[in-house]
């Protein structure tokens, strides 16, 4: 009887603790540099800034950045320490005389499946 008290307590621990780490995650903002339009000379150098927002931290996270040109970066993983947690990616692209509408997103793999907006930029080249 002992030891089956035991197993259910353990069990109710780890439970309890996948809970809180599938959770940890609120959502994922974003914003460019410069923000919206690039018009000038290219390539255009695009930065592309998000803020993971925890409701717990900390807490291991996976993931990658995603373009509108169908490129993703590969799995990565990093620590959240603190309720928000900035992580950035930059893009150089375009030649003279293009016009071009990109995007990026942050996209949490793991503990939780959680995406930010598109964050969308209209690159005029000169």
């Amino acid at each position: 009887m002992t030891r089956r008290w035991i197993a259910c307590g353990l069990l109710l621990l780890l439970s309890t603790a996948l809970l809180a780490q599938s959770r940890s995650i609120a959502s994922v903002g974003i914003f460019t540099r410069p923000p919206r339009v690039w018009d000038g000379r290219c390539p255009a150098d695009l930065q592309f800034i998000a803020t993971i927002n925890a409701n717990r931290w900390p807490v291991w996270i996976d993931y990658r950045w995603e373009r509108s040109d169908g490129a993703a970066t590969g799995r990565r993983r990093m620590e959240v320490r603190s309720a928000h947690q900035r992580v950035s990616d930059s893009w150089r692209l375009g030649r003279n005389g293009e016009r071009l509408v990109v995007w990026e997103r942050l996209h949490v793999l793991a503990p939780t499946n959680v995406s930010s907006r598109e964050a969308r930029v209209n690159v005029i080249c000169r």
